[in-house]
């Protein structure tokens, strides 16, 4: 699907307990909920403070408002959801920045394209 080739793959810094590979932060379902999944065999694991803020810390996100860098927080909603705040008060979910996960594992739906779900893609956030 498209609109997922144009999110983030945000890589977590600790690797899996299950197969010590490499994890990424991605969404779980369609409600918003993101957790952290090995890549190798598509465990699902919470995603805590220090591991959240270490992998987003180089993320320059632009703020659609005012365009100047958001900060991430831990608490975007009020709800206790990981995301990027801006002076300016403007808001953005991390659920909106990474890929459905079975996509980015090339596991979607049928029909679907996940040949760019292992690519590393920066969108409109850049590297710092």
């Amino acid at each position: 699907m498209q609109q997922d080739q144009q999110r983030l793959r945000i890589a977590l810094g600790n690797r899996s307990r299950c197969c010590c590979k490499p994890m990424f932060i991605g969404r779980y379902a369609h409600n918003g909920t993101v957790k952290a999944c090995c890549e190798r065999c598509g465990r699902l694991f919470p995603i805590d403070q220090f591991a959240f803020s270490e992998a987003v810390s180089k993320l320059k996100v632009p703020c659609a408002e005012c365009g100047e860098a958001m900060q991430p927080t831990s608490n975007v909603d009020g709800l206790g959801s990981y995301g990027f705040s801006c002076e300016c008060e403007a808001r953005k979910l991390l659920s909106d920045l990474v890929p459905q996960i079975s996509r980015a594992l090339g596991t979607g739906p049928p029909g679907t394209d996940t040949s760019a779900g292992n690519t590393p893609y920066f969108g409109k956030a850049e590297m710092r």
